[in-house]
């Protein structure tokens, strides 16, 4: 089921476009974190990438998860995180965001493919 969502998702990637700027606004204070509070790895996989969504935590808020690639002297950074259903980055009780940031020096040839010629996957 996941798959076939994601599948969609890559086929109209062309329509978020627009959509994926004002997520882009919501989350910059992400791409301002210190390169020492993300995960480094050779590769990061579609597989390790949708994993992580899986361990989401149980917050009934949560309406969304996205994945944001950017391009990093490195390779490339990759935050994945959940939003709610106004768009908005979540956090914890705490106030810790719920992201995970991955510094990997290429992707897989699939999760290339998802991103195709964009910077933002959104799953619903």
């Amino acid at each position: 089921m996941m798959l076939q969502r994601l599948t969609a998702l890559a086929e109209v990637t062309s329509m978020v476009a627009c959509f994926a700027a004002g997520v882009g606004k919501k989350i910059g204070d992400l791409r301002r974190a210190k390169e020492s509070e993300c995960e480094k790895m050779e590769m990061l996989t579609f597989a390790e990438a949708i994993g992580w969504f899986g361990k989401r935590p149980n917050d009934v808020r949560i309406a969304k998860g996205i994945l944001l690639k950017e391009p990093h002297r490195r390779g490339v950074m990759v935050t994945l995180g959940f939003l709610d259903a106004a768009d908005t980055l979540l956090s914890g009780e705490q106030g810790t965001p719920y992201i995970r940031r991955v510094l990997a020096k290429e992707l897989d040839r699939e999760l290339s493919d998802y991103f195709g010629q964009h910077d933002l996957i959104i799953l619903e």
